[in-house]
């Protein structure tokens, strides 16, 4: 069935049904964090706050941390922080959850993700994917609505600030252990809802090997799978009875430069599930635009442009070999740059100063390479390419690409 529309359920809800909002990234920065300093959080999300009071748990991506630290981490991007008056955001919009699972929350260490912790939750939200320490950290978050019990997963791909036996941290990627944990949380009677945050950052389609993960996911028995951290939207999928966010896009990160930014991160949709005892039965899509100090909703013409364009990324998600060359086109581009990466190994002074900070720091972008699963996806399947010669002929189809970053609902700002 067509679910890629504003409302849309594939089967009847039982009479004592719920719903949940989940949103995608938050990170108030610039003129953003200006306008929530000032007080003005109430304008920001003035146009997008009644779809979030409409549901019964409100849940959203936290990608940064709350902190006046001073203490970065060495890591490949930046390193994000906003002040404690951002948490104002979390009491607004009433949030019941913040996934932490992310590539940011440990930016600045391990006492500051659990400074934010503390943020959040004395901001009113419960907070799941990172924690004092590993156990903690991938422990699932066990909510009711009525009768119903909900346990939530949360974990990041293996990028930076990742919890340890004995260090706090985020839930990284574990692919086994996730299988693990929704077998066991279905088989206390809880609905099971996995949030992931990973993928290829302004690529409109996931990997293949995402994909068949994420399958993976909804056949242990995941009710609903939900993914972030592309910073653009991806496609919506119902995989044997179960809805497949690929990522909603940003929700509130504004950027210093919106003239360098590919359209795509300002455009975003937001997406309520409805469910009973047995699942998910139905979800219903909101597409909104960020410009920098507010969030604002589309007019019907866009919306209808908006819905048009989520078809042209959902339709390749049920045809494997449409997907794989997609991703090919991505390779051909992205992956070729990051394999540049490699060039900042030392090789004429090898064995390096293994102490020496700045050696270290070279390595990162080859570690982050190898470390991340969809860094390394990119790569491995670039090399793959180059070795079958064609790089050349996937090159020439980049445009493809370019076209659905700029797509015609997203204003200009």
């Amino acid at each position: 069935m067509d679910i890629v529309q504003r409302c849309s359920n594939w089967r009847e809800g039982a009479a004592e049904n719920y719903s949940a909002v989940f949103a995608g990234d938050i990170c108030p920065k610039v003129a953003g964090l200006d306008a929530i300093m000032a007080g003005n959080v109430q304008e920001v999300f003035k146009e997008v706050k009644p779809f979030f009071d409409s549901a019964d748990l409100r849940i959203v991506q936290w990608e940064t941390t709350i902190t006046e630290a001073e203490t970065p981490i060495d890591k490949t991007g930046p390193n994000l922080k906003v002040p404690l008056k951002c948490a104002d955001i979390i009491s607004h919009l009433n949030v019941d959850v913040a996934l932490l699972a992310n590539n940011h929350i440990g930016d600045f260490g391990p006492d500051v993700t659990m400074e934010t912790i503390e943020h959040l939750t004395a901001a009113g939200a419960k907070t799941v994917g990172a924690g004092k320490d590993l156990a903690d950290a991938v422990k699932p978050l066990e909510l009711t609505c009525g009768n119903i019990r909900i346990s939530i997963l949360n974990y990041a791909e293996n990028e930076y600030g990742g919890a340890r036996e004995e260090r706090a941290g985020v839930a990284t990627l574990a692919i086994f252990k996730i299988l693990d944990q929704i077998r066991a949380e279905k088989a206390k009677g809880n609905l099971v809802f996995v949030a992931l945050h990973g993928g290829h950052e302004t690529n409109p389609f996931p990997s293949p090997r995402m994909v068949e993960m994420f399958h993976a996911f909804i056949d242990a028995g995941a009710d609903l799978l939900w993914n972030c951290h592309t910073h653009c939207p991806e496609g919506v999928e119902l995989w044997n009875g179960k809805p497949i966010i690929y990522c909603p896009g940003n929700f509130f990160f504004p950027t210093s430069k919106p003239e360098w930014a590919l359209p795509t991160w300002f455009g975003g949709y937001l997406v309520k599930f409805k469910f009973d005892a047995q699942g998910v039965y139905g979800m219903e899509l909101m597409p909104y635009q960020q410009v920098q100090t507010a969030i604002e909703l589309l007019g019907e013409e866009r919306e209808k442009q908006f819905f048009d364009y989520m078809k042209i990324l959902s339709e390749p998600l049920s045809d494997p070999a449409a997907l794989q060359h997609w991703f090919d086109i991505w390779c051909a581009g992205s992956g070729l740059a990051h394999l540049r990466s490699l060039g900042a190994v030392d090789q004429e002074a090898w064995e390096p100063n293994w102490r020496n900070r700045d050696v270290v720091k070279r390595h990162l972008g080859v570690r982050n390479i190898n470390t991340c699963e969809s860094h390394h996806d990119m790569v491995r399947r670039t090399l793959l390419l180059i070795e079958r010669y064609e790089i050349t002929d996937l090159k020439e189809e980049k445009n493809k690409v370019l076209e659905l970053q700029k797509p015609e609902w997203i204003r200009p700002l």
